[in-house]
């Protein structure tokens, strides 16, 4: 099943040594309230980017409460519009309870990796 718990627009990435931007607003649901999960969700945003390549060319990772996590199976696919590109990947582990979730995209420009300004958090409820 795939859910999208966070709309999520990250820009630039793929060239120099700029970091992506960070991640816009995630979106909760608009009530403030935790999205409660089950863990076997998939999150999904949407990718600004010159082009799939390079939206793919991104590492993307999760901070749950802090702590960095890399989300291996994240990937986009062609969207509706040629810069911005539908992307998911699978929830990181959590333990039950409510979590901070927050984003980030990595660059790689030949030399030390480039990492976003966080998103927002994202208030999760893991069942």
């Amino acid at each position: 099943m795939r859910i999208v718990v966070a709309q999520v627009i990250m820009t630039g990435g793929g060239c120099g040594s700029k970091p992506p931007a960070a991640p816009s607003a995630a979106q909760d649901g608009g009530d403030g309230a935790p999205i409660t999960i089950t863990g076997s969700e998939r999150i999904g945003w949407s990718q600004a980017a010159s082009g799939l390549v390079e939206a793919n060319g991104l590492r993307y990772r999760a901070y749950v409460d802090g702590l960095r996590t890399s989300l291996p199976d994240a990937g986009c696919q062609a969207g509706t519009l040629e810069t911005v590109f539908p992307c998911s990947a699978r929830l990181p582990q959590m333990s039950g309870g409510v979590h901070r979730l927050e984003l980030t995209a990595v660059a790689e420009s030949g030399g030390p990796e480039i990492e976003s300004a966080r998103s927002p958090v994202l208030s999760v409820m893991r069942q």
